[in-house]
């Protein structure tokens, strides 16, 4: 229920800013808010994620995550603390 209340806004936002968006999902964790969205809104409308948290185990596993899901570009991880 939480992620597709998410999708909902994202849909808004990006239809409000002319169809596409570039997400930023901090505190990312291994990545799945992001691939929800990415999975449910494609591509076309989730042109990129950009994931950040600061656990590098986390963050590895979102990269595996990216792949094993689909999603070879478009999807960019970070380890490191957000405020940052």
């Amino acid at each position: 229920v939480l992620y597709d209340g998410v999708t909902r806004a994202v849909a808004a936002e990006a239809q409000r800013l002319g169809g596409h968006a570039h997400l930023f999902d901090v505190c990312c964790g291994i990545g799945s808010i992001g691939l929800y969205l990415r999975r449910r809104l494609g591509s076309d409308i989730v042109r990129n994620v950009v994931g950040i948290d600061i656990v590098p185990q986390a963050i590895a596993a979102a990269r595996l995550n990216a792949l094993a899901g689909g999603f070879p570009d478009g999807m960019h991880f970070i380890a490191g603390a957000a405020e940052d």
